[in-house]
């Protein structure tokens, strides 16, 4: 025994600094193996964590009066990063064409859009009733047939759920042709033609009397769009009934069931403001309420 453990010590004692130089070569080994290891799969983690697409088909919503848009968006995650509290993503969202005919301009609704600010750097971010829309431009507005463009957006956010924020957009507005009117706006027997420029105005009638052979209404135009409106304009269908008087308006065309009316100076309606009119007709019928629309010029600016 004392002989075998004098050899083991005249071994260690000629080949210590081998030993040495072995054992500090497998360690060093072992550990880039394994944090080579454990890079490659965070990062193949956060790589799947970023890379999510949605599409969605849309279609015009209640509150947006707007045209049916043959248009989908899908999105992807960039990037993100801690901010505060908060957590600062960006993502791209792709816009595509599918129609036959070009789209002019564009406008997108989150219709989810609680709790998160949210700013986009090619594309102009506005606030209605507490959604959010983005909309087109003055380069970007134009998306071919069967084309498509992409635009970033930011959400800053205390969320962790930004894929439930993502699948709330959809397009709203698809544009319109280049000029003329080319859309027709209804709400029961009234109609309107509309141009490039106009969006349609929510229209509210109220019956303030009725008796004697007459009734007397008051209607309320609201603006829900997510522009300012410069200048407004309207048809009022009356049916059987007889026109006496409509104030604070300009009639532009008056016909055998309805009049075709303008704003008289009042044209200007702030986003989620309102404007009300009052009209007068001859009827015997004490519950009849005249069918109303309307439409504003808006501005992006």
């Amino acid at each position: 025994m004392k002989n075998k453990k004098r050899k083991f010590k005249k071994f260690f004692n000629k080949n210590g600094i081998l030993i040495f130089i072995v054992s500090v070569a497998t360690f060093v080994l072992l550990m880039t193996t394994g944090y080579a290891t454990l890079k490659t799969d965070l990062s193949l983690k956060s790589e799947a964590s970023i890379v999510k697409t949605q599409t969605t088909t849309t279609s015009s919503a209640s509150d947006d009066q707007t045209k049916t848009c043959e248009t989908y968006i899908t999105y992807s995650q960039t990037t993100s990063w801690q901010e505060g509290t908060n957590l600062h993503y960006q993502l791209n969202l792709t816009l595509t064409n599918n129609s036959s005919t070009d789209i002019t301009n564009w406008r997108i609704k989150f219709s989810d859009s609680n709790n998160y600010t949210l700013t986009s750097y090619n594309g102009t971010v506005t606030n209605s009733n507490d959604k959010y829309y983005i909309s087109n431009l003055s380069y970007n507005g134009t998306i071919s047939s069967g084309g498509n463009i992409s635009i970033v957006i930011d959400v800053v956010t205390a969320r962790t759920d930004i894929d439930t924020i993502m699948k709330s957009i959809y397009i709203v507005d698809c544009g319109r042709a280049s000029s003329g009117e080319d859309k027709t706006i209804t709400s029961g027997n009234a109609s309107l033609s509309i141009g490039q420029l106009e969006t349609q105005l929510d229209a509210e009638v109220k019956t303030t009397y009725a008796a004697y052979g007459f009734n007397q209404y008051e209607i309320k135009i609201t603006n829900n769009s997510a522009y300012k409106i410069t200048n407004w304009r309207g048809n009022v269908y009356f049916g059987d009934s007889k026109l006496q008087a409509i104030w604070s308006v300009t009639q532009t065309q008056t016909n055998t069931n309805n009049v075709l009316i303008s704003d008289n100076g009042n044209g200007s309606i702030a986003i989620g403001g309102s404007v009300t009119l009052y009209l007068q007709l001859t009827t015997n019928d004490t519950s009849y309420v005249p069918d109303v629309v309307f439409a504003g010029t808006y501005t992006t600016s």
